[in-house]
């Protein structure tokens, strides 16, 4: 007879979940391997907690590692790693996990990804079977080359922003967020992530439980569910553009002032209107909306860097008011200027 324990165990334990992990040259070996440990960590705590553990229980959690051809793979480290299965011959899976790979330049990785089109046909030949795909950091690039994210929701890691708009402009990009899930896609963010995916999986096929305990055992913050923290308009670097590019540097200089767009534009010798569609194309963002960008990322390097009080970097910033600006702050930043300093200022 079936106790009402039982069936609440059994209730709360879905069938068993086999991951398929693609495993390509140049991948990062902790975002391949990392994926693996945190799904062993699940088995771990799921045989301790499940009502009668044995060693012949199957585990929730099974996983092959999976390669074009089969043969191993060197990841970007040069380290090889040996793999179960090729595309032909890979199991039925319930998620295939993508991880990130090496950046070596946009005209580089670029050529790379036109070469894959035999991996993001088997992608989505794999997806439209019923299989989850998951991608973490620059993997999301491949998932999107195979052109299922097209109209979907994503997220990409912070620093390619830029890239993954102009090469998938059909994508819902949201990089703000830390993961996405829309209709069996789902992407993580910059390459640690993959820890986040991974809680993510476990929670999908077990239980949130189980997820919570796994994020525990691995000091995993899943309270931290936006990049918006760790981003830097540092990485889109000075425009090409002549005018834009002068623009950039008179915001540069002149942070602690007021500024006024019609004197930045009469600086400039153009129009407003046509200062504002140049920044616009080139950053998604009005001058304005990029000097404000520009003041936060300053405010945020004099609270990880120096410990004058918060008024004075208020004021150093081109600001007046403590309350508006820590309100500002926390709507583009996710946390409070305390906050920020606390996590990203090095302890003596």
């Amino acid at each position: 007879m079936t106790t009402a324990l039982q069936q609440e165990h059994k209730q709360t334990t879905p069938s068993l979940a086999h991951i398929g992990v693609l495993a390509l040259d140049g991948c990062y070996t902790s975002s391949l391997m990392g994926i693996i440990d945190s799904l062993q960590i699940a088995n771990a705590l799921i045989r301790n907690q499940s009502i009668s553990p044995t060693d012949e229980q199957p585990a929730q959690f099974s996983w092959e590692l999976i390669s074009p051809t089969g043969d191993a793979v060197t990841a970007s480290s040069g380290l090889t790693i040996s793999v179960n299965q090729s595309l032909t011959s890979a199991s039925r899976c319930q998620v295939i996990y993508i991880p990130a790979f090496f950046y070596p330049g946009k005209r580089t990785f670029n050529q790379w990804l036109e070469q894959q089109r035999g991996i993001c046909d088997w992608l989505a030949e794999r997806w439209q079977q019923g299989a989850y795909l998951a991608a973490n950091c620059t993997g999301t690039f491949l998932l999107a080359e195979t052109g299922l994210l097209n109209s979907r929701n994503a997220t990409t890691t912070w620093w390619l922003e830029q890239q993954f708009r102009l090469r998938y402009p059909r994508v819902n990009l949201n990089v703000n967020q830390l993961l996405s899930e829309d209709d069996r896609l789902i992407c993580a963010g910059a390459m640690s992530s993959y820890l986040h995916l991974a809680t993510h999986l476990i929670a999908l096929y077990s239980n949130s439980d189980i997820a919570a305990s796994c994020a525990k055992a691995m000091l995993i913050d899943t309270g931290q569910s936006i990049q918006a923290p760790y981003q830097s308009l540092s990485n889109r670097g000075n425009s090409s553009d002549p005018v834009t590019a002068r623009a950039q540097l008179w915001l540069q200089a002149n942070l602690h002032k007021k500024v006024a767009m019609s004197q930045l534009a009469l600086d400039m010798n153009v129009s407003q209107r046509t200062l504002i569609r140049k920044f616009k194309s080139e950053f998604e963002l009005s001058p304005l909306a990029y000097l404000q960008h520009l003041r936060l990322e300053a405010a945020k390097k004099l609270l990880e860097g120096t410990s004058l009080p918060l008024t004075d970097i208020i004021e150093q910033v081109g600001y007046s008011d403590a309350s508006s600006f820590s309100r500002l702050f926390q709507k583009h930043q996710g946390i409070t200027p305390t906050m920020y300093r606390h996590r990203f200022r090095p302890r003596s």
